[in-house]
Formats: structure tokens, C-alpha cells, sequence
């Protein structure tokens, strides 16, 4: 099947630009619950996810993940590049969308058997007003892994080292008048930030994230996407 970007109707994932709190989730037609913190970042095609529990003890985990969106009509397909879960598969889902309510319908794999489930989203803040996403990787077979999704006042870092042999880690930040603030983290290693290590960003020259000793350079850094102005 050819895969587009844009959908049967027009509509494109650019719809989507913004952030989207998880309001609920239900499963094989259960009763809708919500046991996690869960925000989704929408840029262009460019997506991050990021998902902690509540209680240490229930059914959810912590995931995060984070690659390009593009439609498989009559799905829109999540397809996954930096993942938390080295093990996960592309997400694919029929979407109603009206206004800043989603609806999202797919199924997932339980115990090897298909079983459907249904999340409801909304967009508190509406369509993103700024934006940007920037791709970082050093070079050479034990290359590390990095990306920025920033929309508005909220951004997530998903940082992967695996090849390294230090893991994989993501982070949430929020942005409080000229500063940002971590919020919440998942993983390993621990993600430097917060994001205005990344104030030049609209120049991408001179950016050097404060990892570790690893030779990043100017060069290992990629906007992938932009809206608006790109501020601190």
C-alpha cells in the first residue's frame, strides 16, 4: 500500500500540532480509565511520547518514544524510531478529530490475540503556536542517539546510548517565564537539560549538548522542524 502523509479527507498530521494530555484509555471495551501520565508532542510529521504511571503498582509501565507520523489510509501509522521499549512496533489508528478533542481507536496485542482499544486526548493549549524539532547523533558504529520536541512551553528529550552500553532515557521539561524546568524522567541515562542548552538552536551551529565526553559537534545536529519563532 503507497503511504502518504496526507489523508483521504486532506487531513494531515500537521493537524495535529500541538500537546495532548491522554484523558482516558479504555480496553476491549472496558470502562474508560486513566492510571498514567501521559503527553504526546505533535510537530509536522515529528512526534514524542512520553508515559508514567501513577502507582508503582498497576498495569501500566513507563514508555517513551518518538518518530514521524504518516497516513496508511484509512490509519494513521506512529511509525517509532527512538523507543524506551527496543522490543515495539509502528502504532497504527483510525483518529476523530473536532476542535481539540481526539478520539483514537486501534488495537494492541494481548496475549498474542488482537484486542481493540479506544483513547480520548485533548489539546488544553490548542493547535502550537511554536515549535521546533532537532535530531543529534554522533558518528561511528556506537553512534548515540538524540532528540528535541519542543511545542510552545513543553518539550520531551528521548536520549539513546544503547549502543554505548548506558541505555536509553527521556525527560520532560516545562518552560516558566526565561527558564525551564525538568518534571518528570524515565530511563537511563539521565537526560541532560534543561532545553535551553539548546538557545542556539536556530542558529544549529555551536550546539553541544552537556552529555559526556562523546565529540559532539556542530555538525551532529539537524532541525527537523520549525514553527514560529524558536525563543530560548
Amino acid at each position: 500500500m503507497e503511504m502518504s502523509c496526507v489523508g483521504e479527507s486532506g487531513f494531515t498530521p500537521h493537524a495535529l500540532n500541538g500537546a495532548w494530555t491522554r484523558r482516558s484509555l479504555a480496553v476491549g471495551g472496558g470502562a474508560p480509565l486513566e492510571d498514567s501520565d501521559v503527553i504526546w508532542l505533535q510537530l509536522g510529521d515529528l512526534f514524542a511520547d512520553l508515559r508514567t504511571p501513577r502507582r508503582a503498582q498497576g498495569m501500566s509501565r513507563c514508555a517513551a518514544f518518538s518518530g514521524r507520523t504518516c497516513w496508511m489510509a484509512p490509519e494513521i501509522v506512529f511509525h517509532r524510531d527512538l523507543d524506551l521499549d527496543a522490543a515495539a512496533i509502528d502504532d497504527r489508528a483510525r483518529l476523530d478529530l473536532k476542535d481539540d478533542l481526539l478520539i483514537e481507536r486501534g488495537e494492541v496485542q494481548v496475549g498474542g490475540r488482537p484486542v481493540a482499544y479506544e483513547e480520548t486526548w485533548v489539546r488544553p493549549g490548542g493547535p502550537a503556536r511554536a515549535g521546533r524539532v532537532l535530531d543529534g547523533k554522533t558518528t561511528g558504529e556506537r553512534a548515540t542517539s538524540m532528540r528535541l520536541v519542543q511545542v510552545d512551553d513543553i518539550a520531551i528529550v528521548l536520549l539513546d546510548e544503547r549502543r554505548q552500553g548506558r541505555g536509553f532515557g527521556a525527560a520532560e521539561f516545562r518552560r516558566e517565564g526565561a527558564h525551564w524546568r525538568p518534571v518528570r524522567a524515565v530511563g537511563r541515562p539521565q537526560v541532560p537539560g534543561p532545553p535551553e542548552a539548546w538557545r542556539q538552536a536556530s542558529l544549529v551551529s555551536g550546539l553541544i549538548p552537556e552529555t559526556s565526553s562523546r565529540a559532539w559537534t556542530s555538525r551532529s545536529w539537524r532541525l527537523r522542524e520549525q514553527l514560529g519563532g524558536l525563543g530560548a
